[in-house]
C-alpha cells in the first residue's frame, strides 16, 4: 500500500523543509516564463493603434508602421534617426548596413560629430532584435543599451563583438556602459525603445535613461508627431 506524501505536510511536519529545485530547473522556468509573458504583453497590444494617421503618405510608410504598433522595419527606423540627426548638429546616425553583413561596413572617414548613434540588429531565430550603440566621443564612451536588459556576455554576438572591435580601430581606448534593466516586455517595440533611447539619450545623463521606463504608446506618437512637423504638416 503507497503512502502519499504532500510537500504541505513535510513543511507542517519539519518546518525547515524547503523543496528542492535545481539551478537548471529554474534557469528553464524563469525563461520559459518571461517568453510567455513577452508574447502575452505583445499580443495584447499588436492591434492597438496610436492615433488616426493613416492617410498620410509619410517616409516609406513609417507613421503606418509607428500608428500600428508593428515592428519598425529599417526604412521607418532610418527616417527616424535621420530625423535626430537633422535636429542635433553634433549627432551622427549610422542605420545602414547594420542589419545585414558586417564584412563591407566602415565608418566613415572624417567625422566632425561628437555623439554617434547605432542602431543595430541582433539575428533571432525567430525574430531579429535591434538594440543601441551610442559613441560619446567627448567621453571616450561607448553605451550598449538592449532594452531586454542583456549584457553583450549575455547576447553571445559575435557580429556585436566585431562591430566593438571597429569602433576600438576607429576611436581608440573606450569605456563600455551596458544596460542591465529590463525595459521591454513585448516582442515588437525594441525598435522603439531603441529610438527613444537616443532621443533621450540627447538630454539625458545614462542613470537616468537605464532607470525608466519608456512608455511606448506615448514614445510612438512622440515620433509620428516629430516626422509630421519635419514634413510642415
Amino acid at each position: 500500500m503507497s503512502t502519499i506524501v504532500r510537500v504541505s505536510d513535510l513543511e507542517k511536519e519539519y518546518p525547515h523543509f524547503k523543496p528542492v529545485e535545481s539551478s537548471l530547473c529554474r534557469k528553464i522556468r524563469d525563461i520559459v516564463c518571461k517568453i510567455l509573458c513577452d508574447f502575452w504583453n505583445s499580443a495584447i497590444s499588436y492591434f492597438r493603434k496610436v492615433n488616426n494617421y493613416e492617410d498620410c503618405p509619410l517616409i516609406n510608410g513609417a507613421v503606418s508602421e509607428l500608428n500600428q504598433m508593428r515592428c519598425l522595419g529599417i526604412l521607418t527606423m532610418n527616417a527616424c534617426g535621420k530625423l535626430l540627426e537633422k535636429e542635433n548638429d553634433d549627432v551622427l546616425y549610422i542605420g545602414d548596413g547594420l542589419h545585414t553583413n558586417l564584412s563591407d561596413f566602415v565608418f566613415p572617414k572624417n567625422i566632425e560629430q561628437k555623439r554617434i548613434c547605432i542602431p543595430f540588429v541582433l539575428k533571432g531565430r525567430i525574430r531579429n532584435h535591434v538594440v543601441a550603440i551610442y559613441i560619446d566621443l567627448t567621453a571616450n564612451k561607448v553605451e550598449y543599451y538592449d532594452p531586454k536588459g542583456l549584457t553583450i556576455n549575455d547576447r553571445n554576438d559575435p557580429r556585436l563583438n566585431q562591430l566593438l572591435k571597429r569602433v576600438w580601430e576607429k576611436f581608440g581606448d573606450y569605456t563600455l556602459v551596458e544596460n542591465t534593466q529590463k525595459h521591454q516586455y513585448d516582442c515588437h517595440n525594441c525598435g522603439v525603445y531603441v529610438l527613444s533611447y537616443f532621443y533621450r539619450r540627447q538630454i539625458e545623463t545614462p542613470k537616468e535613461i537605464f532607470a525608466t521606463s519608456t512608455d511606448v504608446w506615448h514614445a510612438r506618437k512622440d515620433l509620428i508627431l516629430k516626422l509630421y512637423y519635419d514634413q510642415g504638416m
